[in-house]
């Protein structure tokens, strides 16, 4: 496989992870600020997996480890390195963001701000990736 077909496909990759990460985030907010508006219970569902997948394979050091969700490296290594000093309480963020999620109740501001770096952290992989590609 040559460099631009790896870049080529670790790039759809992270982009359809972020594209996935911030339409569920989208439903969420939506479904937050109109409670006429439920988000169903397969997308809280969802983006629970997805907050477990990254903080099994934050904690654990290794992508892919102590889950079956297989995340971008990029992904994880930038949230690592906004959170390396800090890395053992956005673990504990992540875990109370998953629990909220898979309770049928509200979701607090934490919870958001949470999901918002999440976002944060899938977009730039995905730009960075597709900067990566371009200069190919």
């Amino acid at each position: 496989m040559s460099d631009v077909t790896a870049l080529s496909h670790e790039y759809e990759t992270s982009a359809k992870v972020a594209e996935e990460i911030n339409s569920l985030v989208l439903e969420l907010k939506k479904s937050v600020s109109s409670p006429e508006r439920a988000l169903p219970e397969a997308s809280r569902t969802r983006l629970a997996a997805i907050v477990l997948a990254i903080r099994n394979q934050l904690a654990h050091g290794l992508p892919g480890a102590g889950s079956a969700e297989r995340l971008p490296e990029e992904l994880l290594e930038r949230i690592a390195a906004r959170h390396k000093n800090q890395l053992q309480y956005f673990l504990s963020d992540l875990e109370s963001t998953e629990q909220q999620l898979n309770e049928s109740g509200t979701v607090e501001a934490p919870v958001l701000q949470t999901l918002d770096e999440i976002c944060d952290a899938a977009d730039a992989a995905a730009s960075a990736m597709f900067r990566r590609l371009r200069r190919r």
